[in-house]
């Protein structure tokens, strides 16, 4: 029995019907990367709701916010993060990168 029959049992779907909604690759793409991409934004976020001193999630939410492209929310935490340890010196780099960045 082919893998497709399968699914479509244990699914109880009709044989020939797709088991999803019609979605080209380019869209199934898309939406694990949007995921990849607010994932750990969301997880660091859910971090800070419990503890909002945390420096290291803080650190955590910053290096998302880069990574997903949002230089602005990055360098929003980072300075956050330096308004609470003034000598917090991954903050201090990472801020200077992004600053460097921007002037590019």
């Amino acid at each position: 029995m082919s893998a497709y029959r399968l699914a479509a049992l244990q699914a109880d779907v009709p044989i020939g019907k797709p088991l999803l909604p019609r979605a080209g690759p380019s869209t199934v793409r898309a939406a694990r990367f949007g995921y990849a991409r607010t994932a750990p934004l969301n997880e660091w976020r859910s971090v800070l709701g419990q503890d909002p001193g945390n420096i290291e999630a803080r650190l955590g939410l910053a290096c998302a916010a880069a990574k997903a492209g949002d230089r602005a929310a990055a360098a929003q935490e980072y300075l956050r993060i330096l308004q609470i340890v003034p000598d917090q010196p991954e903050a201090r780099r990472e801020l200077a990168r992004l600053g460097r960045a921007a002037g590019s």
